[in-house]
């Protein structure tokens, strides 16, 4: 049987991120180096966190979601009533385009 995962929504997500590459930030800053180095590095951490965290959630919920060839004939029936399958495939394909858009970013 299917079941969907749970799908946070842009807020969730950017929270979570934001959070955890504040954290990351803040170890790197209680360095004895000299100040410049301390706030680009800590900044360099930062986006690259909170790079990592978004790339992972987009990736694994990517993954959860198999593609629609893949479904029972049951669930493909339900999926067409509900939202169609070129709905459900570009909806796919934009998380895969926004998770190489934040790669691209983070580099």
């Amino acid at each position: 049987m299917f079941r969907p995962p749970h799908i946070p929504t842009a807020d969730e997500l950017t929270d979570k991120a934001f959070r955890r590459g504040s954290k990351a930030a803040k170890a790197v800053r209680s360095t004895r180096k000299s100040r410049d180095f301390r706030l680009k590095k800590s900044e360099e951490k930062r986006v690259e966190t909170i790079g990592n965290i978004i790339e992972s959630d987009l990736g694994k919920i990517i993954e959860k979601f198999p593609s629609y060839e893949q479904l029972p004939s049951f669930y493909r029936r339900l999926l067409d009533i509900k939202i169609t399958r070129d709905r459900y495939k570009k909806s796919l394909g934009a998380l895969q385009w926004c998770k190489t858009i934040v790669r691209d970013l983070k580099r």
